[in-house]
């Protein structure tokens, strides 16, 4: 059983600098239920918890215990910014103390180094495949997540393979929780255009959806993708759509397609 409190390492620094921060768990600590296995997904990658200060859930906790809340105090600017520290405060708890299984996502790509900045939606020279270096290495990248389950994804299609301008591509996935635990899972569809023009990005997402899955269950993830939404805006300040190929991307599923005709709307 846990209690009191634990110590993270967080790694991950640029300088190779270890450091380690105390009291993840005292605001779960009075949890009495929680168990080692619960944590088992922090503690073996700490490196990935660096930006969780621990000091701050440790400090919030107390400061939302000393409140008096009625109705004067709650219009305060003081009062309303300690009472928003406590409920993060708290819900870091849930999440550490494994009575939450968290399932958001990074909406940004989190860097790596300082000042490196380079976006998920990012042109072929930013990337690993620029001979001339250019490396795309976030510490975290855009859609990334963990959760205390585990999810598989297979099936992968799409209605047909090759599409004109006006038609809609049906795309369709299924994701299973091959885990011990319920959860949520944010299924993440990118399409990239292989070759056009204007030098394309590197992949853009292009529809996304949360699904509930109990433990062992599976099901069946769509989208529509009308081809006009796959154009780029040109010099011209027109949106063309080109022929050529498209790849579409689903965690680790894959698939082609294309588009048999150019036009400029």
């Amino acid at each position: 059983m846990l209690a009191g409190l634990v110590a993270l390492v967080a790694r991950g620094r640029p300088d190779g600098v270890d450091q380690t921060r105390e009291g993840v768990l005292d605001v779960a600590a009075e949890k009495v239920k929680v168990r080692d296995q619960d944590l088992v997904p922090i503690l073996a990658h700490p490196e990935r918890y660096s930006a969780c200060s621990v000091a701050a859930v440790r400090h919030w906790k107390s400061l939302g215990a000393k409140m008096q809340v009625d109705s004067t105090t709650l219009l305060t600017p003081q009062a309303r910014g300690q009472r928003a520290r406590q409920l993060v405060a708290e819900g870091l708890a849930d999440i550490l103390a494994g009575d939450v299984n968290p399932s958001g996502k990074l909406p940004i790509t989190y860097p790596r180094y300082t000042n490196v900045l380079v976006s998920y939606i990012h042109k072929p020279s930013e990337g690993d495949s620029n001979p001339q270096g250019g490396a795309f290495k976030p510490q975290w990248p855009f859609g990334f997540g963990l959760s205390y389950t585990s999810f598989a994804y297979s099936n992968l299609a799409i209605n047909k393979n090759s599409f004109g301008p006006d038609e809609t591509a049906t795309i369709t996935v299924t994701v299973k929780n091959t885990g011990a635990r319920d959860g949520k899972e944010v299924v993440q569809l990118f399409i990239s255009d292989l070759m056009a023009s204007f030098t394309p990005d590197v992949k853009r997402l292009r529809g996304f959806e949360k699904v509930d899955l109990k433990a062992g269950e599976s099901k069946t993830v769509s989208f529509k993708v009308p081809m006009k939404d796959l154009a780029f805006v040109g010099t011209d300040n027109k949106k063309h759509l080109e022929e050529g190929d498209f790849k579409i991307q689903i965690a680790d599923q894959s698939a082609t397609f294309n588009v048999i005709k150019t036009v400029t709307f």
